[in-house]
């Protein structure tokens, strides 16, 4: 009964023990196949792949990115402030040299030259009739003599009234002279302000430039986008507009001080006037009290008026002139709500509309010149050697990239930015069709030796070791000889050998495993099975005549960077 309950357990561990058995020598079987693999392996001959050396043209570039420029720019801007009445562009009108684009709201302008006209006029019929009495003075002088030499009863009540006339009239004049200088001083405050508008327009603009060198510095250096210089060298100019702006208000200003000053300078001469003329009267009065001396008092008062009258013209054309001077700068006022085009162009921005209003100094249009482009670019001053003008590049535009150009170098910066060590160049390109835009970026190819080489191999042939390069050759045999070898230059995926290699030999450009000098080989066809690993100081795979991706700013031929 016992030995029956047993036996389920006894052929359950027979059963264990014989798949243990079987598992172990199983395992013996796969570890002997396992060997007798790599027995084999290591018996074959490496798998590789092969190329021929020959001769081949060896082209050395600098690639570089540029941008398209206008080679004229001109920024309209307003002269005075007011309100668009006319715009005459928009965006993509092409302008001529000449042509009136904007004009500003001119009323206030007109009525003050209409103004002025009057006070010229006003101011050149007083000086004509002051010259038209000069010579009836003579006249009226003598007559007056005689008459007051038949009425002598009357010379002091003459008298009296002279002296009250004097007094009056010196009041008056004295009056117009305070007033006259008062002016004087409120010019010259506006002279002041003005400077001192002009001097802070000055400060700005000198910390504009400041700003825009850093920009340009940090853009150098990778730290900020064109953007910013671009947006740091406009403001810059619109501040030297402001400045400009400042500096004719400053004239404006000190030419009202002049003109002011020759008004007090005219009343000046009124009050001096007005005491010679009163003085004579007083002495003819007097003299009508003296018939012995009347004939000498006559002919001093004589002589007195025609002074008088010569100083009376003279102040008066003073005030001819100062007048014309007011209409000038009224008339030139008026002329700044014009704006002409000085370029003949193409509009390429408006940032106002008609109906704006506008303040001096702001930038109304930008008018470009479009017929040709300037492609410019930066090259590293290691290169000034072997760029310069007429340089040919091959150049591709965004947004063209299957239309490539050809151009030359027509233009080279003789001074270097001290900063980036680096100079401009500048290429021309015809735009008569007009599909070419300032702005536009431009990947450049620029040829800068070409060597017709003996012999070329793919620098995947080319292994570096503690002694110097060598290059694995394959003989008619598939017997492989690793050879020193003398390296020339290398553009791209390609390396001259100027020794070691003859032209026509093949060499090893990929294995699979390593390859012994002497050891026979076996042309595979350069395709990598699933789970293989190139050798170690294999190439990672076949790149014979691939020229490697270049980073732009380097150079293919030496890696080094611009």
């Amino acid at each position: 009964m016992k030995l029956r309950s047993l036996l389920p357990y006894t052929i359950l561990a027979a059963g264990l023990a014989g798949g243990i058995v079987w598992r172990l020598q199983d395992k013996r079987t796969v570890a002997a196949d396992l060997v007798k693999a790599q027995t084999a392996r290591k018996g074959a001959a490496p798998s590789v792949v092969l190329a021929t050396a020959g001769p081949k043209r060896l082209v050395q570039t600098l690639e570089l990115i540029g941008s398209l420029e206008s080679p004229s720019t001109v920024k309209l801007a307003a002269r005075t402030s007011g309100r668009v009445t006319f715009l005459a562009v928009r965006e993509g009108s092409v302008v001529k040299a000449g042509e009136t684009l904007v004009r500003i709201d001119p009323v206030d302008l007109k009525d003050a030259v209409l103004q002025q006209e009057a006070n010229l006029a006003e101011a050149r019929a007083r000086l004509a009739q002051a010259q038209a009495t000069v010579d009836t003075g003579r006249v009226t002088v003598l007559t007056g003599i005689d008459q007051r030499r038949a009425a002598v009863e009357s010379a002091q009540s003459t008298l009296n009234r002279a002296q009250q006339t004097r007094d009056a009239q010196l009041a008056a004049a004295k009056a117009a002279v305070a007033d006259a200088d008062a002016r004087v001083k409120s010019a010259q405050v506006v002279v002041e302000n003005a400077k001192n508008d002009l001097a802070s327009a000055v400060a700005n603009q000198s910390n504009l430039k400041a700003k825009l060198a850093r920009a340009e510095s940090l853009l150098s250096k990778g730290f900020v986008a064109v953007q910013a210089v671009d947006d740091a060298r406009t403001a810059l100019e619109v501040q030297g507009n402001v400045v400009e702006t400042a500096k004719g208000r400053v004239a404006t200003a000190e030419a009202a001080v002049d003109s002011q000053k020759a008004l007090l300078t005219a009343a000046q001469q009124q009050v001096s006037i007005a005491e010679k003329g009163a003085t004579t009267d007083i002495e003819t009065a007097r003299s009508a009290k003296k018939s012995a001396e009347s004939a000498l008092v006559l002919a001093n008062s004589s002589r007195s008026q025609t002074i008088a009258s010569r100083q009376n013209i003279a102040a008066l054309k003073q005030g001819v002139a100062a007048a014309e001077a007011q209409l000038a700068q009224a008339r030139a006022r008026l002329g700044e709500t014009e704006l002409r085009s000085t370029l003949s162009g193409t509009v390429t921005a408006q940032p106002v509309d008609a109906g704006s209003t506008v303040t001096a100094g702001q930038t109304l249009l930008t008018v470009q010149q479009l017929d040709w482009l300037y492609v410019t670019a930066t090259v590293p001053v290691e290169q000034s050697g072997v760029v310069g003008v007429g340089t040919r590049a091959e150049i591709i535009l965004d947004g063209q990239p299957d239309k490539p150009l050809i151009a030359t170098v027509a233009e080279v910066n003789p001074a270097a930015d001290p900063q980036s060590r680096q100079y401009t160049i500048r290429f021309k390109l015809d735009n008569a069709g007009g599909k070419l835009r300032p702005g536009m970026f431009a990947h450049l190819t620029l040829e800068l030796r070409t060597i017709n080489a003996a012999v070329v191999v793919s620098t995947d042939a080319v292994k570096t070791t503690p002694k110097g390069s060598t290059v694995t050759v394959v003989d008619s045999e598939s017997v492989a000889a690793v050879r020193p070898v003398t390296l020339g230059t290398k553009v791209g995926g390609d390396v001259e050998i100027l020794s070691g290699v003859s032209a026509g030999e093949r060499v090893v450009t990929l294995s699979y495993s390593p390859v012994k000098d002497g050891q026979k080989v076996k042309e595979g066809g350069g395709k990598e099975k699933k789970g293989d690993k190139p050798a170690e100081g294999a190439a990672a795979g076949p790149t014979a005549g691939r020229s490697p991706s270049v980073e732009p700013g380097r150079s293919p031929s030496t890696g080094e960077k611009r």
